[in-house]
């Protein structure tokens, strides 16, 4: 049974580590850092009672607001990349958090509390083109731990404010313009905060999860057998 309890903690760690990420902005200087640019539209500001941790947190402007890109290396989606943000529903708004991102527009993973749905978009010259919904239930001052993840497919993900327990998940289709690039974001009526990217595990890792659980359900069917005995 020790076995199987360490297999099933290391289990764990793996999947709670698919979404963990290196933080590239946590607003920590009461703005967006230097290597964000803006485009045209009322800037977000920012405040202790938009931050999901830290001092500082983000929300966006009520009325028509701006995207903020960035294209550096430290900000670059990739095969493998998982892109995340904690995001909360303050006045039924949307949050927009981009890939593929440079100057002439982005893809978006879109919570849009203000239509009851998750969504994907082209956004090409920063503007908008649905490419794939779903309905989701938002609830009014509730933080949620946001993902895309970038592999055979894209997918993007919400989970509770536990930042593991999945609640909606949508697979985009229809992408303009592909998944390599950089991270862009937008919000209205919608405060958000560390934004950040990771990494899907490595093979070996699923590999090792995979044999956990079958090393689980053989320990389990043994016990049966043996109770039946």
């Amino acid at each position: 049974m020790q076995r199987i309890g360490f297999v099933v903690a290391a289990m764990f760690a793996i999947t709670a580590g698919s979404v963990s990420a290196a933080v590239i902005e946590d607003f920590e200087t009461g703005g967006y850092g230097a290597a964000w640019t803006g485009t045209a539209g009322n800037a977000s500001s920012f405040s202790a009672g938009a931050a999901h941790d830290g001092s500082f947190g983000a929300t966006g402007a009520p009325a028509i607001s701006e995207w903020q890109y960035r294209t550096d290396a430290a900000a670059s989606i990739a095969l493998g990349s998982v892109l995340s943000a904690w995001v909360r529903n303050d006045n039924n708004g949307r949050f927009y958090l981009g890939f593929a991102a440079d100057s002439t527009g982005a893809n978006s993973f879109v919570l849009s509390a203000n239509t009851g749905q998750l969504l994907f978009q082209n956004n090409e010259g920063y503007g908008f083109n649905r490419v794939a919904s779903t309905s989701f239930s938002f609830i009014t001052g509730k933080w949620y731990f946001a993902t895309v993840s970038f592999g055979s497919s894209v997918i993007g993900s919400v989970y509770d404010s536990d930042g593991t327990t999945l609640l909606g998940q949508l697979t985009a289709s229809g992408l303009s313009r592909g998944t390599s690039g950089g991270v862009a974001v937008r919000s209205f009526e919608t405060s958000f905060d560390t934004i950040g990217i990771g990494a899907v595990p490595e093979p070996a890792s699923w590999a090792m999860m995979i044999a956990g659980f079958g090393l689980v359900g053989a320990a389990m069917r043994r016990r049966r057998e043996i109770a039946a005995a």
